[in-house]
């Protein structure tokens, strides 16, 4: 292993496999993360209009990864259960 030239090859090769490896998982990871941003801010949109009839669901972490994680049902469910507790 005195040859730098099959050093690199060797390192190349490995972090190939491990791009490849996590690849996928990174990929869902990164649009969850970009889908709750969007729950965020349509949470924003919907606190702005929604605070003129009296509806208003918190922002924080819990609500923006399950706008990201389910969408629109997710919004559903937690504007359900705000009227439900309240």
């Amino acid at each position: 292993m005195n040859n730098p030239v099959m050093f690199y090859i060797i390192a190349c090769l490995l972090f190939l496999v491990f791009a490849l490896i996590f690849a996928k998982p990174l990929k869902h990871l990164f649009k969850v993360i970009i889908n709750s941003a969007f729950g965020c801010a349509f949470l924003m949109a919907f606190n702005f209009v929604g605070g003129i009839f009296g509806a208003f669901i918190g922002i924080n972490a819990f609500t923006a990864i399950t706008l990201g994680a389910l969408g629109i049902p997710g919004f559903v469910s937690i504007l359900v259960l705000q009227f439900l507790l309240k």
